[in-house]
């Protein structure tokens, strides 16, 4: 099996349904983060860690997508990129308080990667996806990065 059997480009949609449901559901996925970003401060401070959780399953899922993909395609830049972004932010929320980390710092990095994903499928995986989801996933992953640095302004700024 090769990646060009692969791509999303050759399924046949009886109907435009699957990109506008992905594209809704992408956007939904954004709603926790851009919500912790708007919240009252009490509730700010109460419900960071679950942003961080949660914006770290965000980064999971993209990883391993990309990860699976890069696999099939024999490229090594791609795998080792999704692999250090599955697995830094676990690492970094688990050792947060041992390496004295600042909870500012985990969002950088969270939105780095992110940032890092969006870039190698743009590089290499832009040929394997439609051009909706690309630019779904631009958007999307530009949203949770302006949500992020809300986030680390209003803890700089408490």
């Amino acid at each position: 099996m090769n990646l060009h059997s692969l791509s999303l480009n050759h399924i046949n949609y009886q109907t435009h349904i699957f990109p506008a449901v992905i594209v809704c559901l992408s956007a939904l996925s954004c709603l926790p983060v851009v919500a912790l970003s708007l919240v009252d401060i009490t509730s700010f401070m109460g419900l960071q860690l679950i942003g961080l959780l949660y914006f770290s399953a965000l980064l999971s899922f993209l990883s391993g997508a990309l990860w699976g993909l890069a696999l099939i395609s024999k490229k090594l830049w791609p795998c080792q990129l999704s692999l250090l972004s599955f697995l830094l932010p676990w690492i970094m929320i688990g050792l947060k308080n041992r390496l004295e980390i600042e909870i500012e710092t985990l969002w950088l990095l969270l939105c780095m990667a992110h940032l890092a994903i969006l870039l190698a499928d743009w590089l290499f995986m832009k040929w394997v996806y439609p051009m909706w989801y690309l630019a779904s996933r631009t958007i999307t992953t530009s949203v949770l990065a302006i949500s992020t640095g809300v986030v680390i302004y209003r803890n700089i700024i408490l």
